[in-house]
């Protein structure tokens, strides 16, 4: 699931963070308090929406009562630090995207 700081998070704000230069002390757990495997696309340390933050998360199954917690605001206990190589494990291969191409109508993948 991707996540779009700040839109997607209520309450969330770059200066609520700890140290908002980095997405190092953000971690994600499900609805039980497992931590969520998280990979930073993009970061920001503003709240402009036209510089928004790109953040993946794995997230095991997905309906319309799956409810996803992101944490921030101190620094991110050790316990709660998974590889963001792992959100991408079960995958062959991934690729973002991001560039489109309009007068094709297709999306092109970043260079």
């Amino acid at each position: 699931v991707q996540i779009r700081l700040p839109d997607c998070v209520s309450g969330f704000s770059y200066s609520s963070m700890h140290d908002p230069s980095s997405a190092d002390e953000i971690y994600f757990t499900d609805a039980n308090g497992n931590t969520l495997a998280h990979e930073v696309e993009i970061w920001r340390k503003t709240n402009a929406d036209l510089d928004a933050s790109l953040i993946w998360v794995k997230v095991p199954a997905f309906d319309a009562t799956t409810k996803i917690v992101m944490h921030w605001g101190t620094a991110k206990p050790a316990e709660r630090t998974v590889a963001a190589a792992s959100v991408w494990s079960a995958f062959a291969g991934v690729g973002h995207m991001n560039k489109a191409n309009v007068s094709a109508g297709i999306l092109e993948p970043d260079a």
